[in-house]
């Protein structure tokens, strides 16, 4: 019977099949914008309850989103993006009843239900009276000088105080619990008591701490002093964003860790629970710092500053257990004090040996990554800080080398010799030393909360060389042959004036000029603006725009068609400034940094390591012990767990290469300014290496294209805005396109610079970019 209905089944099932393919589908190839409410550049008196936006075609509520961005780029609406049930082709997202007057940025990610495709796309809209010639330009200050001084007491108080209770609880599992047994067992509950009161007034400190971050990061947020945070400012910043969602996390793993050393004290379970809460903690602070603003591994850098993190808790609160706790444990032991100093101490030199090294790789890693050339550590401010904590560290290791040197062996030995009255000079000298590498230690992290206030030197050094300026903007430009004089004014959020003169041009062969702004600090898209030809200057195009709505960064890539003629294009970058007229903190710079490996590449890299070291450590095991037959089971079972291991990831990064993007490359943005000369050299390389294939008009149609499985890409699609990121593409050039013919050009001899280029020419004449 079941057969029966499958088979009766069939003929409709086919029916429709055929229905589907012959009926024509209209579908616009993406989810693109097609209405707004409020639109684009509406001046309102108060904020709308809600921002509605409806696509060209219905969108994947899971994977799209509608924002609101202040002028910091900060998140100010209510979090509840969503597609409309009456309408899969709108969504809305809420916002508060009150908000400041300024420019704000609605911005929107959208994955289309019909065909995946992604789009991104933004524009502003104003809250309140803004004066038609946008804010006024104050004198711009240095971002090498930018620096906050109550959220850097923030920073080094919530760094202290996390150091000290985990570094207590690590302390205590590792160096003392173990120091206990049968011979002494009145110590123990003496030193549990001990450093049960470290951890708990650590705690109290750094649940004040905490709070003094938030309040802290509000005064610098809403920029107002520290004592007028308390109420809209402070609500605002633990109410929604990035912060606020941190924030929580972190006070509630703080007062986990709280509840449960004051409860249960540091022994046994309860001090471990601790202990991982705590950890989890500094990596929500990690989560905030520089290593996560990165565009190409970002998961790595945040990763390296977590470690260096608990690198640096390990050991300085390590230090101050052996400060306030070694002291009781060796007076409660009595007979055998010298034995528990002498033990306590090797067993905390192993525990600094390690938080060293990974102290030490970490900051080796974190210093290439941010400061990244040998000048910046002597021409910026923040190469500056790195230089004068490393000359602390070495003052540290010095103190640290007495201990492990002289210190730990002359203790061993008097231990066992029982020399008392040695062993007690020799104590207090060590006690001394650890107290300077406190107090050196506390220094470190102060200097360390002012970096994370400074804009890495790799930022500062890229801008440099860039020469990106502040202030309005008045540059000649010559493109394709066309003499042209490009003014944007002021070039501050609010209200521009956008205008191209054209001085040595017929303005009746002129069909169009446009100016297309794109915001490179972010993923915002690119709006084009029409220019409109003035009524006073016969050879000038004017018009206003609020779209300027972020500050930092942007694009102006200018469009002039003449009849008869090729189009000109040239483009050219600018920064906005926000209100008062100091600059944003600089964004990470596409340019400036190396290319990461992708998460599933590193995933394959930590697998091939820790097999190999599974394999050699089972080995040098082998080699060592007597050959019994179960240690050789033993050991052959951790060897085959280890080639299972490096199997996996040979596995995983064969597949990543095959399959995937093995550099993390997704959400870095171009570095090249498609300005008349890039052009020039995409064009050339365009037509000497890629158009055999992807034909004259970019359609994937060229003489070799057409022989080739699967043909080329149709560049009028893929080069089309919000289509593919820039890192994309540039992947795809420079190391091909996995199942196709596509070469990898950078191993076949382009620079980067001609990659940047080609694309930047593709764009520009099949992406439609500069419009219609």
């Amino acid at each position: 019977m079941r057969a029966i209905r499958l088979w009766g089944a069939g003929p409709a099932l086919l029916a429709t099949l055929i229905y589907l393919a012959l009926t024509p589908v209209t579908a616009s190839a993406h989810a693109n914008l097609d209405r707004a409410d409020p639109p684009a550049g509406t001046d309102l008196d108060q904020p709308p309850p809600q921002l509605q936006l409806q696509f060209s075609e219905a969108v994947d509520g899971s994977f799209s989103r509608v924002q609101l961005l202040n002028s910091q780029g900060n998140e100010v609406d209510r979090g509840d993006s969503h597609v409309l049930p009456s309408d899969p082709l709108s969504m809305a997202v809420s916002l508060p009843n009150q908000m400041p007057d300024g420019v704000y940025t609605v911005a929107w990610r959208t994955l289309s239900a019909v065909d995946g495709h992604t789009v991104n796309g933004a524009y502003p809209i104003i809250i309140g009276p803004m004066p038609a010639e946008g804010v006024p330009v104050a004198a711009a200050a240095s971002s090498q000088a930018t620096f906050d001084p109550e959220t850097a007491v923030g920073r080094w108080w919530f760094s202290l105080a996390a150091s000290a209770v985990f570094g207590v609880l690590l302390s205590w599992t590792v160096v003392f619990r173990p120091l206990f047994g049968r011979s002494n067992p009145a110590a123990l509950p003496l030193a549990a008591q001990r450093a049960r009161r470290l951890a708990v007034a650590s705690c109290v400190v750094l649940v004040v701490g905490t709070l003094f971050g938030a309040v802290a990061q509000a005064s610098a947020a809403a920029n107002v002093p520290i004592w007028g945070v308390f109420g809209q400012p402070l609500i605002d910043l633990l109410s929604r964003g990035r912060f606020a969602s941190l924030f929580w996390i972190r006070l509630a793993l703080v007062l986990i860790a709280f509840g449960l050393i004051a409860w249960r004290g540091v022994r046994r379970w309860s001090g471990q629970v601790a202990m991982i809460a705590i950890g989890l903690a500094l990596l929500t602070s990690s989560f905030n710092s520089h290593g996560a603003a990165l565009l190409s591994g970002a998961y790595l850098g945040i990763a390296a500053d977590w470690l260096h993190f608990l690198g640096v808790a390990a050991w300085l609160g390590g230090l101050m257990s052996l400060v306030y706790v070694l002291p009781i444990a060796v007076h409660g032991s009595q007979a055998t004090g010298d034995r528990v100093m002498a033990r306590a101490v090797a067993r905390f030199s192993n525990l600094a040996l390690i938080a060293v090294g990974v102290i030490i790789a970490t900051g080796i890693f974190q210093a290439w990554l941010e400061v990244g050339a040998w000048d910046g550590f002597v021409s910026t401010a923040y190469g500056l800080s790195v230089t004068a904590k490393v000359a602390l560290l070495a003052l540290i290791l010095v103190l640290a080398a007495f201990n492990l040197l002289v210190a730990r062996p002359r203790l061993a030995r008097m231990a066992a010799s029982g020399s008392a009255a040695a062993a007690s000079g020799l104590a207090r000298r060590f006690t001394v030393s650890v107290r300077a590498e406190v107090a050196l230690g506390i220094v470190v992290l102060v200097v360390a909360a002012i970096l994370t206030g400074l804009s890495p030197a790799r930022d500062q050094l890229a801008r440099q060389s860039s020469g990106e300026t502040s202030g309005p903007v008045d540059r000649q430009v010559n493109a394709n042959g066309l003499n042209a004089r490009i003014q944007i004014s002021p070039a501050v959020l609010g209200v521009n004036r956008l205008a191209v003169q054209l001085p040595d041009t017929d303005p009746s062969q002129v069909e169009r000029v446009q100016l297309t702004l794109t915001y490179l600090d972010s993923e915002l898209g690119s709006q084009p603006v029409v220019l409109t030809e003035s009524s006073s200057a016969p050879d000038t195009w004017e018009t206003t725009s609020p779209l300027l709505s972020q500050a930092g960064a942007w694009q102006a890539e200018m469009l002039v068609r003449r009849t008869g003629q090729d189009d000109a294009r040239t483009a050219l970058r600018f920064e906005v400034t926000p209100p008062g007229g100091a600059p944003q903190p600089a964004p990470a710079v596409t340019s400036a940094y190396p290319l990461l490996p992708s998460p599933m590449i590193s995933l394959a890299y930590v697998l091939i390591a820790i097999g190999a070291i599974v394999v050699v450590f089972a080995l040098v095991r082998a080699i060592r012990e007597p050959r019994r037959r179960r240690a050789f089971q033993r050991q052959a079972a951790l060897v085959g767990a280890g080639v299972v291991m490096l199997a996996s990831g040979g596995y995983v990064y064969a597949s990543e290469n095959r399959n995937g993007e093995p550099l993390d490359v997704v959400n870095i943005r171009d570095p090249v300014a498609p300005d008349d000369q890039s052009l020039a050299v995409g064009k050339d390389v365009y037509t000497t290496y890629c158009e055999t294939c992807h034909g004259e008009t970019g359609r994937g149609d060229g003489p070799s294209g057409l022989r080739l499985v699967p043909r080329p890409a149709d560049l009028r699609i893929h080069t089309a805005p919000g289509v593919h990121t820039d890192g994309e593409l540039y992947y795809w050039v420079a190391y091909g396109f996995p199942g196709s013919a596509m070469p990898a050009w950078k191993e076949n001899g382009l620079t980067d610079e001609q990659i940047w280029s080609v694309i930047n020419y593709a764009r520009a004449t099949f992406g439609n970019s500069g419009g219609p």
